[in-house]
């Protein structure tokens, strides 16, 4: 899963489903803000599923 600000800028990356964001960047906090969360995954016969969520 990456998530990107506003401008396109990774501000959260991760491999591990099991693994959150706390909503920081640099240890700041986010305020209310809108994020881009782009997600990949592969289903069980490895064919590779993408979506972007604004």
């Amino acid at each position: 899963m990456i998530i990107c600000n506003r401008w396109g800028e990774v501000i959260f990356m991760t491999n591990n489903i099991r693994e959150d964001w706390d909503c920081k960047y640099n240890e700041n906090p986010f305020q209310q803000v809108t994020f881009i969360y782009l997600i990949g995954l592969k289903d069980y016969r490895g064919k590779s599923i993408n979506t972007k969520v604004l």
